[in-house]
């Protein structure tokens, strides 16, 4: 509640809700509250009312279509993003290796993966397990970009088919803040550079928050993803405003949404006027 509000409203959180009362206790709770928040699961998500709700996927996908040429495939790029990154791996002479190993796997997870999520979530950090976390390197690859003999970050890829898809991403803790740009930059750039030497056609870069001012779905857009929905059905989140008040004006003004419509995403920004007129 302390990432959509700066006051602290009052909560009212149920968290095991029998199926089949889903509906009912969403038109109960429409008469006490302001907003509803409903995260529900696939496929019970197809069966919720959506009258008056802002429907939106848990996540989205964000996947970047390989050109046939590399010099097209890099001219897709926002210019700024192409020459930071390669700037950055000049001056700092970073190289680029791809391993399977297990010891580099033991490494990734303690050294680079677990400080790189501390750091950038702090307190809010959800950390894979250590189990799952080895399962999925064995049957992958890590690319890691080093300087001199230093593993700086390294990213887990996995390819089937045509498509490689970026896993999990960690850098070292020792790599100052003015440079971690700089080491994700290149891990990005390289991952490109080995999907297209692997002869994909597609590069997923995973999952984002269904949020347009999101830092990770902006990051991943400079690459020249495309954003969609996905393949496999992941759940719904409803937003439902049951009443116009400050906060939920404040709240729908400084989130704007990815929404379902079907089969496709659209935007949706809101402006609201001194009568709460949309």
């Amino acid at each position: 509640v302390s990432c959509l509000f700066n006051t602290k409203p009052k909560v009212s959180c149920q968290r095991q809700i029998p199926w089949w009362t889903v509906n009912r206790q969403t038109i109960n709770a429409r008469s006490i509250a302001d907003l509803l928040i409903c995260d529900i699961d696939f496929p019970l998500d197809l069966l919720m009312n959506k009258q008056g709700a802002l429907v939106s996927p848990r996540w989205v996908k964000q996947k970047v279509v390989i050109a046939d040429r590399w010099v097209d495939l890099l001219a897709k790029l926002r210019r700024k993003t192409r020459r930071e990154a390669q700037r950055s791996i000049r001056k700092y002479d970073l190289k680029a290796r791809v391993v399977r190993d297990a010891d580099s796997d033991s490494y990734f997870y303690h050294q680079l993966y677990k400080p790189y999520i501390h750091r950038r979530y702090g307190n809010q950090a959800m950390l894979v397990d250590e189990q799952r976390f080895l399962k999925e390197c064995a049957s992958g690859r890590l690319i890691q970009i080093m300087q001199n003999d230093k593993v700086l970050g390294t990213v887990l890829v996995h390819i089937s088919g045509k498509q490689l898809t970026i896993a999990w991403m960690g850098v070292d803790k020792d790599v100052e803040d003015s440079r971690l740009k700089g080491v994700t930059d290149a891990l990005d750039l390289y991952s490109l550079m080995f999907a297209y030497t692997q002869g994909c056609d597609v590069m997923d870069m995973g999952g984002s928050r269904p949020f347009i001012n999101d830092g990770v779905l902006r990051y991943k857009k400079k690459w020249g993803s495309a954003v969609s929905q996905g393949l496999v059905p992941k759940g719904s989140i409803f937003y439902i405003p049951c009443r116009i008040t400050q906060p939920v004006k404040s709240f729908l003004e400084n989130n704007p949404m990815i929404l379902s419509a079907g089969r496709k995403l659209r935007c949706v920004s809101w402006f609201f006027s001194e009568d709460n007129t949309a």
